[in-house]
């Protein structure tokens, strides 16, 4: 029963590592796709304006 307690925190630790790491990612890769979207849009209105 001593042994228990601690192994069931420590799995706990783990399991809200991983679940921090996977919320992280998630973010992540949710604002790369914003960046990614502004970096396109500002190509798109140079290839306009250099057009004109």
């Amino acid at each position: 029963m001593v042994q228990f307690i601690p192994h069931e925190a420590e799995e706990k630790a783990n399991e809200f590592c991983i679940f921090a790491d996977e919320e992280f990612n998630i973010e992540k890769l949710q604002l790369e796709e914003v960046e990614k979207k502004k970096i396109m849009q500002k190509c798109e209105q140079k290839e306009k304006q250099v057009d004109v």
